[in-house]
C-alpha cells in the first residue's frame, strides 16, 4: 500500500528538522546514566530533608522542656523565637526538589502528583525521625555551630537567651571548686568570659553541688551591682545543650528544677527556712513558674 501524500510530507518535515538540528542517536548507557543521576538527586534531596527534620525535632524536643517562663512573657512568644526556621526552610526546599526529581524518573509521570509528594515527604520524615533518635540531629547542629562561622546553633541561641544578667539570667561556670563551706560568695565566669561574684547564700545544697562541679550552668537570680558584677543566685540549672538527652531525661531535668524551686520547705545550706524577706522569696522570675510536686 502506498503512503498517503500527507504522511510523506510529515515524514519529510520530520527528517528535515532532524538534519537541521543535527540530532544523532544516543547510546543506551546515556539514558541509563541519566536515570541513575535523577534517582541519586532524589535520594540526596530526601537525605538532606531528613537531616533537616532531625535537627528540627532535636530543637523542638529540647525547647519544649525548657524554662520558657523565665525567658519569655508567654509560651507562644517563646515558640516563635525558638523555631528552627532555617531547617524548616531546608526541609521544604529539599522536599520540593525530591518531588521534582522523582517526577522526572523514567516512570515518574505515571503516578499522581499527590503520591509523589507524599512518598518524598514521608521518606524524609521517617528518615529524620530515625536520625533524631540516634542523636544525629543534635550532633549536626552542634558541629555546624562549632565549625561554620555563619551558622548559629541551638546551643548558641540558648546561651544568648541566658546571658542577660539585667533580667536575672546568667550562664557560665565556676572555674575552681568551692573550698570553704562557709563562703557565701564564689567566683563565676560567664559565657562572655567575664568574672562575676555570685552570692550563693540562698542556694539549696543540690544547687551548690551542681555549681561546684565546674560545668556550664544557668543561674536564676538578681543583679545586685552591675559595676562590681555581683549577682545573687536563687537557682542553678544544668546547661542541657552540651549533651544529647532523651525527652524523658529532659522532662525529669525540668521537673527536678521546678521541685527544687517550689519545695514546700526550701532550705539554705545552713538548714534555715527561707524567709519572706529574702531576695529569692520576692524574685519576680520565680513567680512565673508553676510548682511541680
Amino acid at each position: 500500500m502506498n503512503d498517503k501524500p500527507e504522511t510523506k510530507e510529515l515524514q519529510s518535515a520530520v527528517f528535515a528538522k532532524i538534519e537541521a538540528a543535527k540530532l544523532t542517536p544516543r547510546a543506551r548507557w546515556y539514558f541509563q546514566s541519566r536515570e541513575c543521576l535523577v534517582w541519586f538527586l532524589w535520594l540526596l534531596s530526601v537525605f538532606l530533608g531528613a537531616l533537616a527534620v532531625a535537627v528540627s525535632l532535636s530543637a523542638v524536643s529540647y525547647q519544649s522542656h525548657a524554662l520558657y517562663e523565665i525567658t519569655h512573657d508567654s509560651y507562644w512568644l517563646y515558640v516563635l523565637a525558638v523555631l528552627p526556621y532555617l531547617w524548616l526552610l531546608v526541609f521544604l526546599v529539599m522536599g520540593g526538589l525530591g518531588i521534582y526529581h522523582l517526577r522526572h524518573t523514567r516512570r515518574g509521570y505515571r503516578y499522581p502528583l499527590w503520591l509523589i509528594c507524599a512518598s518524598s515527604l514521608i521518606f524524609s520524615l521517617a528518615g529524620g525521625a530515625f536520625l533524631h533518635l540516634v542523636g544525629a540531629g543534635f550532633g549536626l547542629d552542634k558541629t555546624l555551630g562549632e565549625k561554620v562561622p555563619m551558622y548559629a546553633s541551638q546551643m548558641e541561641y540558648e546561651r544568648a537567651r541566658w546571658q542577660v544578667p539585667n533580667e536575672g539570667r546568667l550562664i557560665g561556670r565556676m572555674p575552681q571548686p568551692r573550698n570553704e563551706d562557709s563562703a557565701s560568695i564564689v567566683w563565676f565566669v560567664d559565657a562572655d568570659n567575664n568574672d562575676w561574684q555570685i552570692d550563693i547564700s540562698e542556694l539549696m545544697l543540690e544547687d551548690q553541688e551542681l555549681l561546684n562541679r565546674g560545668q556550664t550552668v544557668r543561674l536564676i537570680g538578681q543583679l545586685v551591682m552591675a559595676e562590681e558584677r555581683l549577682f545573687h543566685s536563687c537557682a542553678v540549672m544544668p546547661f542541657v545543650y552540651e549533651h544529647n538527652y532523651t525527652m524523658a531525661e529532659l522532662r525529669e531535668i525540668r521537673s527536678s528544677i521546678l521541685r527544687r524551686l517550689y519545695s514546700k520547705n526550701p532550705k539554705q545550706s545552713e538548714e534555715k527556712e527561707l524567709g519572706e524577706d529574702t531576695v529569692c522569696a520576692n524574685l519576680p522570675l520565680l513567680k512565673r513558674l508553676k510548682p511541680v510536686y
